[in-house]
């Protein structure tokens, strides 16, 4: 009979375990320095998404086959600075564990660290991890599906990584199976992963942080991403809640990453858009329209979708902050908005330059509230955008700024747009989902 409860009970503990999961998301103002003003906060994320948008634009897409890239080819990776990343998930590697703060990345393949004996080395501000020091550190050879797509060391047959960043920044290293561990949302017991996939990055070249940051966390569609290897059938989803980015503020600010059931949202406010499929790791959506207030645009049919030769798209991302639209349309979005504050309220436009915005207007009396939401269409489903996702607002200097630009390249809809929204990537139901939430509550 003991024998059947332990059995039992290690039973409920492996499936809670492979189930549900919930972490804290750190924002990235309350590690990093608020010395810079809002304004140049605000030029400083821009400049990052564009870098960011070069990067999703060059991902590659297969013709041959509907498997999603498992890897980050060369020369095709964002510019991340000190100041770039975002978000932070906190978590332990190894045994015994060590800690490490890597950014959330939905776009990125795979959990990669810095490792030692690292030559050369960034600075960071956690413990740098030692493969030697860990008991359950396991090398993944070439023969393991777990290399499929990856690069193989023919001298050793082990399974290798390389990677390359703006700025001449480069990362490469051995591809291992470790055990992650996660501080328990409740404050009980923590959560164990064992044998899950990372990048141990021995070689780090230029990169240029002030500390804090020990690796990308990455959670795209990828094979060996943690989300494709830790949850499976229905499980097969995470969800997170993001922070505004502009927090004033010098105390640490958490969100929450959800895995598992745990991600799962409900009620009737919920609205769920379908996943596209084009054969590489990135989560494409299908927008077909926008509404500015009541009005729909009346967006011509695919400006959005990809084109013949593997170029464009619309893309949910973590790691651009503004919003990127086909140039097509966003001419028609940019019409209407000049159209609504210029035309229907007589605003005055001015420069946006200070802001590295395209569209701004002054605000005329200190009561102004006249800002429509933003409607995304996504063929019979809407997502409705408040105006404090849509612009960035300025009292004191009496200036506004609609945060989305115009791209030559594909569309993304950044994070300031899905501040204070649950996202739910439901990867087995192919399909994304929000909820409008205080993500300052806990989210």
């Amino acid at each position: 009979m003991t024998g059947k409860l332990c059995f039992m009970i290690l039973l409920f503990t492996i499936i809670s375990l492979s189930s549900s999961l919930s972490l804290p998301l750190i924002h990235h103002l309350s590690l990093s320095s608020q010395n810079r003003t809002t304004a140049a906060r605000l030029r400083r994320l821009v400049q990052i998404s564009s870098h960011r948008l070069h990067y999703l634009s060059n991902f590659p897409v297969k013709n041959s086959s509907r498997k999603p890239q498992s890897h980050v080819p060369q020369e095709m990776a964002p510019e991340i600075h000190g100041d770039s990343y975002l978000y932070l998930v906190n978590f332990s590697l190894g045994t015994p564990p060590v800690q490490q703060l890597a950014i959330l990345d939905t776009s990125s393949p795979i959990l990669w660290i810095q490792c030692e004996p690292c030559d050369p080395c960034f600075s960071q501000s956690v413990p740098i991890f030692s493969p030697e020091s860990s008991k359950s550190f396991s090398p993944v050879h070439c023969s393991d599906p777990l290399c499929n797509g990856l690069l193989c060391d023919n001298n050793t047959n082990l399974c290798t990584f390389s990677s390359s960043y703006g700025q001449s920044a480069t990362t490469s290293g051995q591809i291992a199976t470790e055990t992650l561990t996660f501080s328990s949302d409740s404050g009980d017991q923590p959560e164990f992963s064992p044998k899950i996939a990372i990048g141990c990055g021995f070689s780090n070249r230029n990169f240029k942080f002030p500390g804090g940051f020990s690796g990308i966390f990455g959670l795209s569609n990828s094979p060996i991403s943690f989300i494709s290897q830790y949850y499976k059938s229905e499980y097969h989803q995470f969800s997170y809640c993001l922070l505004r980015l502009l927090l004033e503020t010098t105390e640490t600010q958490t969100s929450q990453l959800r895995f598992g059931i745990e991600a799962k949202l409900s009620g009737p406010d919920v609205r769920s858009f379908e996943l596209l499929d084009y054969a590489n790791s990135l989560y494409y959506l299908n927008l077909t329209d926008i509404s500015i207030g009541d009005n729909r645009l009346g967006i011509p049919p695919k400006v959005f979708d990809m084109d013949s030769d593997k170029k464009g798209g619309f893309v949910i991302d973590s790691g651009a902050t503004v919003s990127y639209l086909r140039e097509t349309g966003y001419s028609y979005l940019k019409d209407g908005m000049v159209y609504w504050f210029s035309g229907a309220w007589n605003l005055t436009q001015i420069d946006g330059k200070k802001y590295s915005f395209d569209l701004c207007w002054e605000i005329p009396t200190p009561e102004f509230n006249e800002f429509p939401n933003l409607t995304l269409h996504f063929g019979e489903k809407d997502w409705e955008l408040m105006p404090e996702n849509v612009f960035y607002v300025d009292r004191n200097a009496r200036i506004f700024c609609m945060v989305i630009l115009a791209s030559d390249k594909m569309s993304i809809l950044g994070t300031y747009q899905q501040q204070d929204f649950r996202v739910l990537y439901d990867i087995s139901g192919r399909r994304v989902s929000v909820q409008r939430a205080s993500c300052a509550g806990g989210g």
